[in-house]
C-alpha cells in the first residue's frame, strides 16, 4: 500500500512540476524540438492504442491552454502543439508508472526516456545559469586562439560562407534546433528492432554525455564566439593580436556550454545509433553529423576545437555503455578527452605552434580510434 501511495505521489508531484514550468517555457523551436522528441519516443514505446489516444487528446488540451497562457500567435501554433503533445506524453507515461502492473520496469523506462530532453532542458538551464555566475572568466579567447592556430577563425569563416548561400541561415538554425528529434527518431527505430535486447541505448548515452559534459563546462568554461565576440560575429573576426592563451572576463552572463560540444556529441551518437540500419540509416547519421558540424560553427555556438574534442568524448561514452563493454578503449578515450581539457585549461600555450596544435589534435583523434581497431564497432545485431 505504501509503495502505491509513493508512486501516485511521485506522479502527482512530477505532473504539478511540469504544469508549473510550462507557462514559463517560451514556444521557441528548440524547446518544441525537445518536447517533440518526447512524443516520438512515446509513440514508439507506448504499448496500447488507448494510451496513445489519451496522449493526443490531452496534448491538444495542453496545447490550447499553453498557447493561451503564452499569448501565442498563429506563428507559434505549431510549436505550442508540439510542446503540448510532448508534455502529455510525459504525463501519460508517468501515469503508467503510478499504476501497479506486470510491466512496471518497462513503464519506468518509458517514462524516463520520454522525459529525457525536457528534463535536460530545465535542469540544463538551471545548471548553466549557476555555472555562469561561478565562472566570470571564460576560455573563449583561448579557444579562439587555438582555432586560429588550427585553421584561422573557422566559425567566422563558416558563418560568412553560410550567409552567402541560398537559404543558408534558416537551414543551419533548423539543423541545430532539431537534434533532439534526430536522437529520438534513432532511439525509436532501435526500439522497434531490438526492444529490450538493444545492445546500446542512445537516450542513455545522451543522458550520460549531458551529465559529464556539464561537469566539463566547469573545467573549461566558454560561451561560444557569437556570445563572446557578440556584434563582431561573423563579419569582424578577431586578429591574432587580440587573442591570448589566458582566460578573460566574458562580456555578459551567457551560458558556459561550449567545450566539449554536446550538440556535436549528440549528432555522433545519432550516427552510431543508426549504423545497424544499413546504408539508409548510415547516410542519415552521416547527414546529421555533417549538418550539425556546419550548424554549430555557423551559428557561432561552438569553436572547431569543441567539435574535435567531442569525438574522443563520445567514444568514451559509447565504449562504457555498449552491451559488450570495451573497458580499455573507454579508458583510453576518456583519458584522451581529459588530457585535452586539462591541457587547454592549464597549459594552452602548447597550442601556440601550428604543427604542435595539429599534432595534439591528431593524437587525440587517432589514439581512441586505434584502441577500437582490434574490436568490433558493431552497435547492434546485423551491424
Amino acid at each position: 500500500m505504501a509503495e502505491i501511495i509513493l508512486r501516485w505521489l511521485s506522479f502527482l508531484l512530477a505532473t504539478l512540476a511540469l504544469v508549473r514550468l510550462l507557462p514559463m517555457t517560451p514556444p521557441e523551436r528548440w524547446v518544441a524540438a525537445c518536447f517533440a522528441s518526447s512524443f516520438i519516443i512515446f509513440l514508439a514505446r507506448c504499448p496500447t492504442i488507448r494510451m496513445r489516444g489519451a496522449a493526443v487528446l490531452l496534448g491538444l488540451l495542453i496545447s490550447a491552454l499553453y498557447a493561451d497562457a503564452r499569448h501565442a500567435g498563429a506563428r507559434d501554433w505549431f510549436a505550442c502543439a508540439l510542446i503540448g503533445l510532448g508534455a502529455a506524453s510525459i504525463i501519460v507515461a508517468l501515469s503508467a508508472v503510478a499504476m501497479r502492473g506486470d510491466q512496471e520496469m518497462q513503464s519506468l523506462r518509458t517514462a524516463a526516456v520520454t522525459s529525457l530532453f525536457p528534463a535536460k532542458t530545465y535542469l540544463g538551464l538551471l545548471m548553466l545559469s549557476w555555472a555562469s555566475t561561478r565562472t566570470p572568466d571564460t576560455y573563449d579567447r583561448v579557444l579562439s586562439a587555438i582555432d586560429y592556430r588550427l585553421h584561422g577563425n573557422v566559425s567566422f569563416d563558416v558563418a560568412v560562407w553560410v550567409r552567402r548561400t541560398t537559404w543558408g541561415i534558416p537551414w543551419v538554425a533548423i539543423a541545430y534546433d532539431l537534434l533532439p528529434v534526430a536522437v529520438m527518431l534513432v532511439a525509436a527505430a532501435r526500439w522497434r528492432r531490438f526492444r529490450d535486447r538493444d545492445p546500446f541505448s542512445v537516450p542513455l548515452a545522451a543522458a550520460v554525455a549531458a551529465a559529464v559534459g556539464v561537469a566539463a563546462y566547469f573545467l573549461v568554461p566558454a560561451a561560444g564566439p557569437v556570445f563572446y565576440w557578440q556584434g563582431r560575429f561573423p563579419s569582424q573576426p578577431p586578429a591574432l593580436t587580440e587573442l591570448s592563451f589566458r582566460p578573460s572576463a566574458a562580456p555578459d552572463a551567457s551560458f558556459r556550454n561550449a567545450m566539449p560540444s554536446l550538440h556535436f556529441s549528440g549528432a555522433l551518437l545519432v550516427a552510431i545509433g543508426s549504423w545497424p540500419f544499413g546504408w539508409p540509416g548510415r547516410l542519415f547519421g552521416i547527414a546529421v553529423v555533417g549538418m550539425t558540424f556546419v550548424a554549430t560553427l555557423a551559428t557561432g555556438q561552438h569553436y572547431l576545437i569543441d567539435l574535435l574534442v567531442a569525438i574522443p568524448f563520445v567514444l568514451t561514452v559509447y565504449a562504457a555503455l555498449a552491451e559488450r563493454k570495451k573497458l580499455l578503449p573507454a579508458a583510453i578515450a576518456g583519458l584522451t578527452t581529459l588530457a585535452c581539457l586539462l591541457t587547454i585549461r592549464y597549459a594552452p600555450e602548447v597550442f601556440e605552434q601550428r604543427i604542435v596544435a595539429w599534432s595534439i589534435v591528431l593524437v587525440a583523434l587517432t589514439l581512441p580510434i586505434v584502441a577500437f581497431m582490434p574490436r568490433s564497432f558493431g552497435v547492434g545485431r546485423g551491424s
